[in-house]
C-alpha cells in the first residue's frame, strides 16, 4: 500500500488518499491521472491493468485501487502456477515421445 500511496501523493500531494473515498466522484482524479496511475501500477507491481479493470469502482479510493492490484497479482500468480503445473505435467511426456522417436 505504501508504494501506491507514494504514486498517488506524487500526483496530488494535497489529498489525504488514506481517508478519501470518492476520488472520481469528487473529481479529484481525472482521466490523465488514471492513465498515470495505471502506468505506475504496471511498472511498480509488474502487473497489467486491462481495459476491463478500468472502471470507476476500481479507482474511487486508494483502498479500491489496492484491492484491484491485489486481485490482479493473485490472478497473475494463479496463471503462472497453472503454467508451471502444465509444464511439469507435459515435459516428461514430451521427453518420452522424443525418446521413442529416436528408437
Amino acid at each position: 500500500m505504501e508504494t501506491l500511496l507514494e504514486i498517488l501523493n506524487d500526483l496530488h500531494p494535497e489529498v489525504d488518499f488514506e481517508a478519501e473515498e470518492s476520488l472520481l466522484d469528487d473529481k479529484i482524479l481525472d482521466s490523465f491521472d488514471i492513465i498515470s496511475i495505471i502506468a505506475e501500477i504496471n511498472e511498480q507491481y509488474d502487473i497489467a491493468v486491462s481495459a476491463e479493470d478500468i472502471i470507476p469502482a476500481n479507482f474511487n479510493s486508494a483502498k479500491a485501487i489496492y484491492e484491484m492490484i491485489e486481485r490482479l497479482q493473485e490472478n497473475a500468480w494463479k496463471a503462472e502456477a497453472e503454467s508451471v503445473w502444465a509444464l511439469s505435467f507435459l515435459l516428461p511426456r514430451i521427453a518420452c515421445v522424443l525418446m521413442l522417436k529416436m528408437l
